[in-house]
């Protein structure tokens, strides 16, 4: 991995300049920028043609200092005998992450993870619960440590995008697996915080977890009981939010929790999702100059050999340091623990199960020369892996392995065998506790003197207190599960949608979909500001058929499929639809103006125009022609009405010429 980066004397466009054309197609871009994302993310992607790039914004911690504005690329190379990676976006965690299930699993299967080798860095736009749930169900068993960060908008109230070859998307997340090759990752999680006072624990008894809002604590207001237990004023609550966050108790292991703001009803609006009977307590901010020199100290003691290092710092910590005035004091120690440190900061930290806030997680890559030498003698690499990373996840986005059946159900199935694991794995703990309980009073029964002294009291009260405390980390335990289940639950709807109303050989929706929730489509549109269609289809389809064969037309359609695609890739209300044969539909529920529509389909003509369908040997040119109508612009009334208006207009393109697009003027 190599690093390029922004100087006080070198700009992007300097570096760029001096990088361009330095590296091929086996290369990937991973780039972290304080410019504006859509300016550094272009700048980068024209200049490395055919190089994959991922990246966010971000602030960083380098060579000492903070920097608000720079750019720093991260340079993975396919063919460096150091590591291995992998990497790919997950579109629509909000709605639906485990559709990816079966790329990940074989992405997993190239990599090869072994013994603490392998990471999965992964940075997302929020819906971290959900994205956890189905990363772990996939890379947990095999060793991967979950790793990362929420991106950042240009402020911290800014939706935030990450960028993907091209693309910016609001719902997503962009990962890379790397596995280390001539050593280990070590990971490391440090909290700067500690139980308040009497350490009290609280159950969340009330909560919303779409909002991310804690309503109750023990029955009670969050906010009557988080300044209760601080001895604030209601009107005092805010300033307490970087110095007293909640912190989520699971076992041995607490999580803090960023309090977002207090709402009318007394609910404590959070950066993190709280489920209902979860153990939280409420936090001071401890010694955190003696915490993180500790830190650094047996960070250099474990690992003194550190190669590179990267850490990820929640946002609110910045503030804090900030605050404090410590922000180059705590430059300086990042800047000195390996002889590649970046610092990153995310709205939040993906660290192993958890999704936690106020956090800085670390991860070291170590050099181990036995192991390089290890892989110095081991057979080569397979260059020509069935699984090739991009060719795959391109794929997948655009529908061409999503042709077969069975890979639409899997993710269905994958979901149903996890849920039954989950579920076992709560009926052993519940077991447990029920065991704990009836041996307990047993043995109270048994062993318990008529005269008890107060040794034997003493040891019978510490014993009780161990039982309950085991039996509430058993409940916390369980409680997770819940939530891993809740969360795979959530996707349901979408999964069997997903294999209803997809088709089958381009992935785009189908006529099963258009017949089935068209008309609820256009209702619900017309209620806002109504919707729009482009109807159209490939001119002279036939002839691909007759002359070169059926599977070159199948080809024709999957890849016409696939360019269509990236023209509304981000627009995720927009509903690309093959109505059967080379005829497609496309539904605008105004998430463009009907101008921007037009043009667009015009732009999306002019490229498949330009574009060739190369297959089995064979190399064709193909044109669409369009037509396209307005619900609104042409007082439309219903469905039935804007497709034949729509259809009409094809008939009225075709006469044109063909290759040619007909609108409402």
């Amino acid at each position: 991995m190599k690093y390029v980066e922004t100087t006080a004397d070198k700009n992007l466009d300097d570096i760029l300049a001096e990088n361009r054309g330095l590296y091929g197609e086996s290369n990937l871009i991973v780039f972290v920028s304080g410019e504006e994302l859509h300016l550094a993310a272009d700048k980068i992607y024209s200049n490395f043609p055919g190089v994959d790039v991922i990246g966010f914004h971000s602030f960083m911690f380098r060579h000492g200092t903070v920097d608000t504005n720079g750019t720093v690329l991260m340079i993975f190379d396919k063919n460096s005998p150091e590591y291995d990676f992998q990497f790919g976006i997950i579109n629509g965690i909000s709605a639906n992450p485990i559709k990816n299930v079966l790329s990940i699993q074989k992405q997993v299967e190239d990599i090869k993870p072994g013994e603490g080798d392998t990471v999965c860095f992964e940075f997302c736009t929020g819906n971290e619960d959900h994205l956890l749930t189905t990363l772990n169900a996939i890379i947990k068993d095999h060793g991967i440590m979950a790793f990362g960060l929420t991106a950042v908008g240009q402020k911290l109230t800014d939706q935030s995008y990450v960028f993907y070859n091209g693309l910016y998307f609001d719902d997503a997340c962009v990962y890379v697996m790397i596995k280390n090759n001539y050593g280990r990752i070590i990971t490391y999680s440090q909290n700067i915080y500690m139980p308040h006072d009497d350490s009290r624990i609280y159950i969340a008894t009330k909560v919303d977890k779409k909002t991310q809002t804690l309503l109750e604590l023990n029955g009670r207001p969050a906010a009557e009981v988080y300044c209760e237990d601080l001895g604030l004023p209601i009107d005092e609550i805010e300033s307490a939010f970087p110095y007293h966050p909640l912190c989520k108790v699971i076992g041995q292991n607490t999580y803090p929790v960023s309090v977002r703001a207090c709402i009318k009803d007394g609910g404590l609006r959070l950066f993190k999702q709280i489920n209902q009977n979860d153990m939280l307590y409420i936090a001071d901010l401890g010694d955190y100059k003696k915490i993180i020199t500790d830190h650094f100290e047996n960070l250099k003691k474990d690992v003194p050999n550190a190669s590179t290092i990267m850490t990820i710092d929640c946002i609110y910590r910045y503030m804090l340091f900030e605050n404090e005035n410590m922000l180059d004091w705590y430059a300086n120690f990042l800047n000195k623990a390996g002889r590649q440190s970046l610092g990153i900061m995310g709205a939040g930290e993906q660290y192993d199960l958890q999704h936690c806030n106020q956090t800085m997680i670390s991860a070291v890559f170590v050099y181990d020369k036995d192991k390089k030498q290890e892989n110095i003698e081991a057979s080569p690499k397979n260059e020509n892996s069935m699984f090739s990373t991009f060719s795959y996840i391109r794929n997948e986005e655009t529908g061409q392995d999503e042709g077969s059946l069975s890979e639409r159900i899997y993710p269905l199935d994958y979901m149903i065998n996890y849920i039954r694991s989950k579920k076992d794995s709560i009926v052993q703990e519940e077991t447990s506790i029920l065991s704990k309980i009836v041996s307990g009073r047993h043995d109270l029964r048994q062993k318990m003197p008529n005269n008890p002294s107060y040794e034997e009291l003493y040891k019978l009260i510490m014993r009780l207190i161990q039982e309950g405390k085991d039996i509430a980390d058993t409940i916390a335990t369980i409680n997770l599960h819940i939530e891993d289940i809740g969360n795979m639950l959530d996707q349901t709807e979408y999964l069997i949608n997903d294999v209803v109303y997809t088709d089958g050989l381009t992935g785009l929706k189908n006529r099963t979909f258009y017949n089935n929730l068209g008309d609820a489509f256009f209702n619900e549109a017309e209620k806002k500001s109504g919707l729009s269609m482009a109807f159209f289809d490939i001119d002279d389809f036939k002839h691909f058929n007759t002359d070169f064969g059926h599977d070159f037309g199948d080809e024709v359609l999957r890849r016409l499929a696939q360019e269509i695609k990236r023209f509304f890739i981000t627009d995720t209300n927009i509903h690309i639809i093959r109505m059967g044969g080379d005829e497609f539909v496309v539904l605008n529920p105004a998430a463009l103006s009907y101008e921007d529509f037009v043009d667009r389909m015009d732009k999306v003509r002019k490229h498949i125009s330009e574009y060739k369908v190369e297959h089995d040997g064979k190399t064709a040119s193909l044109t669409i022609s369009i037509g396209m109508a307005d619900s609104r612009n042409e007082e439309i009334s219903n469905l039935w009405n804007l497709y034949r208006v729509a259809d009409m207009r094809l008939y009225d393109a075709k006469d044109l010429g063909k290759n040619a697009l007909k609108a409402y003027d």
